[in-house]
């Protein structure tokens, strides 16, 4: 018995393995390699004011008449890597008594806007200078982005945004002696120029007439 133990326990090894055999999945040849990473650094889009604020030299006056001209000032630098757009917003501006707001018309306000900029009916001025062969509007970075869009000098990424005005001597009537011109907040804003990248207002609504020199 034994001895035919030991050869139906061989006969089940061989034919189990036999199966074992059968049923494996194919050991194909294979091979890896690691890839290493990569890394790519965004381009900035970024802007310095020179000046530090918005200057209105003329409302800071405490004693204006009817007639008398005023002017502000900004000097807006392109510190990025990425050629961009300029806007700024248009702030609102009112006429207070004190601290109280008045129904005053603003109408005798007259502002006159410095070449190169256009009032849109979005509320903001459109930067449109063009400048050394690049597209109209566009203010280069400090890197090259493209043949389109070499660096530029820092003269080339500086744009000075200077405008006059005047209180009108017919429009400001003595209804206006003693109040105060305020003006409201603004935004000096820059999108990259490449990729036909968009304002958030899209499209652009037209540019209005501007306001003719007195």
């Amino acid at each position: 018995m034994k001895f035919k133990t030991k050869i139906l326990t061989s006969v089940l090894a061989v034919g189990l393995t036999v199966a074992l055999i059968g049923g494996s999945t194919m050991a194909w040849f294979t091979d890896s390699k690691e890839v290493k990473g990569a890394t790519f650094q965004a381009g900035t889009v970024r802007l310095s004011d020179a000046s530090g604020e918005l200057t209105l030299e003329g409302f800071a006056q405490q004693n204006i008449n009817p007639g008398d001209e005023f002017n502000g000032s900004l000097t807006i630098i392109n510190e990025g890597t990425k050629p961009v757009k300029l806007r700024i917003k248009i702030p609102a501006i009112s006429w207070l008594d004190g601290e109280e707001p008045t129904d005053l018309s603003t109408n005798n306000v007259k502002v006159f806007l410095p070449a190169n900029w256009e009032k849109h009916s979005d509320g903001y001025l459109y930067y449109t200078g063009t400048i050394s062969g690049y597209s109209q509007g566009v203010i280069p970075g400090t890197l090259d982005d493209g043949t389109e869009f070499p660096a530029g000098t820092l003269e080339q990424r500086t744009i000075s945004f200077a405008f006059t005005g005047v209180f009108d001597g017919d429009l400001t009537t003595n209804a206006y002696q003693g109040m105060i011109l305020n003006m409201g907040p603004s935004s000096v804003e820059v999108i990259q120029a490449t990729n036909s990248a968009a304002w958030t207002t899209t499209p652009v609504p037209p540019a209005i007439a501007p306001v003719p020199a007195a």
